[in-house]
């Protein structure tokens, strides 16, 4: 009886048992290619994820500018509303007596005084690029009548109460909930600007980001936050989107060339052009990260494949079945993709509040005008990577191995042992 030869089977067992021992062992017999390829995998998962939440909080705010903002009208001193002092407090202001000029006008809902504080300064950007941080800004305004924030009325509270006309000689305050979290300010929390102590009542939440920052508190005590009775700017709504035009006129005749009235539809307008531009150049950050990965990835890949030819040759010629040698190389492109996706949700973590902060400020523009106006009626951006963005991230990070490995799967499976053996 012939005897039977079981080297081969035997090794091929030996070989899948110890298939995921040999593929780490590959993977860091070269620490200084392997440091690099999973920090740029990394970089580029980072990249993804960031792009990824900046697109999803432009698109999920895409008609961020509230329809509140088709009917409100602003009534500022001229020259005023084109300007970085409209919005962030400098230039001009008017009498209260103006307020009783636009009383009445046809077609008006509402009108809202507004007397304005600001608290703090900016930081300017280097090389003229947009503010680092910004001034809180304490609204006084009439709690009798609806309240303005940005280009939202009467914004939504999610903890405590808005200010109301029982309010109006009080000492109280409605914060905004990025300034309550940047603060550390909870309802029945004391806060003070210019010597004069107030208890918060309200927190609101807005989708606008330096609407999000800022303060709103009776008009008499932001009078007397501000210590002066003047005006900053008038907000009016029209009763219908289709009155604003008729509404606007009329106002300009009331008080004159020495103010703006302006719709802020107009301003929406802008401001919607250029989230479109933001959520673009996310887009094209997302896809060349993506392409970036894979090419890294493959790259790397083919490379291990040539070096080892000779490697797979006696492999396959000790009886390594092709089955093994694929899910040698499979694993160690998984554990360059695994390793790389770890390093990138780091990096997003730390550094995607930055990166979305500086494309949606570059996106807005650093100048007075069209930049500040975004600036401020811009969108608070959401950053937090939820699980399922994690896990479809792990997904593409899987994907990237699989990718990277065809090419020595397909080259394994077809290679000669002896063709490999005289490989040089």
């Amino acid at each position: 009886m012939k005897p039977i030869n079981n080297t081969p089977r035997l090794a091929a067992r030996g070989a899948s048992v110890g298939v995921a021992q040999r593929a780490v062992l590959n993977v860091v017999r070269k620490p200084a290619r392997t440091v690099a390829v999973v920090v740029i995998i990394g970089f580029c998962i980072a990249i993804f994820l960031t792009m990824t939440l900046v697109s999803n909080s432009i698109s999920g705010r895409t008609n961020f500018l509230s329809a509140d903002a088709a009917t409100l009208i602003t009534i500022t001193p001229a020259g005023e509303s084109g300007g970085g002092g409209f919005f962030f407090g400098g230039g001009n202001t008017m009498s209260p007596s103006v307020v009783s000029e636009v009383q009445g006008t046809p077609g008006a809902a509402f009108i809202q005084p507004v007397v304005q504080y600001t608290n703090g300064t900016f930081s300017p950007g280097s090389g003229g690029g947009p503010p680092t941080s910004f001034p809180t800004i304490v609204y006084g305004e009439d709690p009798g009548s609806p309240l303005v924030v940005g280009t939202e009325v009467n914004p939504t509270v999610v903890s405590g109460r808005a200010l109301n006309s029982g309010d109006s000689s009080s000492m109280v305050a409605e914060v905004g909930s990025t300034y309550a979290s940047d603060n550390s300010v909870t309802l029945g929390s004391t806060i003070q600007f210019n010597g004069t102590t107030l208890t918060v009542v309200g927190i609101y939440s807005t989708g606008q980001s330096f609407a999000s920052s800022s303060v709103v508190v009776p008009l008499s005590t932001g009078q007397a936050i501000a210590g002066t009775s003047d005006l900053r700017e008038i907000y009016v709504t029209a009763n219908s989107a289709g009155d604003v035009d008729s509404v606007t006129s009329t106002l300009q005749n009331e008080v004159g060339d020495g103010y703006d009235v302006v719709p802020l539809s107009s301003i929406a307008s802008e401001i919607q052009s250029s989230l479109n531009s933001i959520y673009d150049s996310s887009q094209t950050g997302l896809y060349l990260a993506l392409i970036t990965g894979a090419a890294v990835m493959v790259f790397v890949m083919v490379l291990a494949t040539r070096e080892r030819t000779k490697e797979i040759g006696v492999m396959k010629a000790i009886g390594f079945r092709n089955d093994t040698v694929v899910t040698q190389f499979l694993t160690e492109s998984m554990v360059f993709a695994v390793v790389g996706f770890g390093i990138g949700v780091g990096l997003a973590e730390l550094l995607s509040p930055t990166i979305g902060q500086l494309v949606l400020e570059q996106g807005g523009g650093a100048g007075p005008g069209g930049g500040g106006r975004f600036l401020f009626f811009g969108p608070s951006l959401s950053l937090s990577a939820s699980p399922e963005l994690i896990a479809a991230t792990f997904v593409l990070a899987v994907g990237l191995g699989v990718l990277g490995a065809l090419y020595p799967i397909v080259r394994a499976v077809r290679l000669r042992p002896a063709e490999a053996l005289r490989y040089e």
